[in-house]
């Protein structure tokens, strides 16, 4: 059973969950918080490291294009871009080990991805 989340009344951040799956083997919420969002990926890090979550999670509307240009620059990416039913992404090291996530939306619509 998952545990019910609640963000929204006069003592919570008012954010709204628009996305509330599993993904690659673990549960994924996308809160929407005004026009800005906050993924919650449920997964401890795999290895000591620093920092007290997972990884940083970026969404792109062109991630082949991104990952390019990375390439380009000299990123080394763990993996190749993986693709899920609702998303692609990639992980690569940011300079303090922090994973981030690059990700493109096959659903904008459902996470309230607006093109504005």
């Amino acid at each position: 059973m998952r545990p019910k989340l609640s963000f929204n009344g006069s003592k919570g951040i008012g954010a709204t969950v628009v996305w509330d799956e599993v993904v690659a083997g673990s549960r994924v919420v996308r809160l929407q918080v005004g026009r800005a969002f906050i993924g919650v990926y449920h997964q401890p890090p795999r290895a000591p490291r620093g920092g007290a979550f997972h990884h940083l999670g970026i969404e792109t509307d062109d991630l082949a294009g991104l990952v390019r240009e990375m390439i380009a620059r000299g990123y080394a990416f763990r993996n190749p871009v993986r693709e899920e039913k609702s998303l692609k992404y990639v992980m690569v090291s940011g300079p303090d080990e922090l994973l981030i996530e690059l990700f493109e939306c096959h659903e904008p619509e459902r996470w309230g991805i607006r093109p504005d």
